[in-house]
């Protein structure tokens, strides 16, 4: 139990901090990262390609060629986009990213915590 004041008004509440959460977003669609008032979004990790089988975004109708390929430009650029923010919108497509496989349908994972 934590107790804050806050220009002369008294909060009793529990703070959590640190909490870890991993986000995935099939190509195509929006990651939705964020954290809870007052913390702030902490990725460690962001992958865009394929990295496991076809369990994780399975498409009907477009291959998966490789199960190994990430974008080398996705970890920075997901960082330079959501530290320090509560709420950040990424959006997963090889305009943002560039095509580390081509033929195979990919997905966005992000690592962070609200710190």
């Amino acid at each position: 139990m934590a107790i804050i004041t806050l220009q002369g008004l008294l909060i009793l509440g529990v703070i959590i901090a640190n909490v870890s959460a991993d986000v995935i977003a099939c190509e195509g669609k929006l990651a939705y990262i964020k954290c809870s008032y007052p913390s702030k979004i902490k990725v460690s990790s962001a992958i865009y390609g394929r990295t496991a089988d076809r369990s994780i975004c399975p498409h009907p109708h477009l291959p998966i060629r490789t199960t190994n390929c990430r974008s080398s430009t996705s970890d920075k650029k997901v960082k330079a986009m959501c530290n320090g923010k509560r709420i950040c919108r990424v959006k997963a497509d090889n305009g943002q990213f560039g095509d580390p496989c081509y033929e195979t349908y990919k997905y966005l994972e992000v690592k962070y915590k609200c710190v």
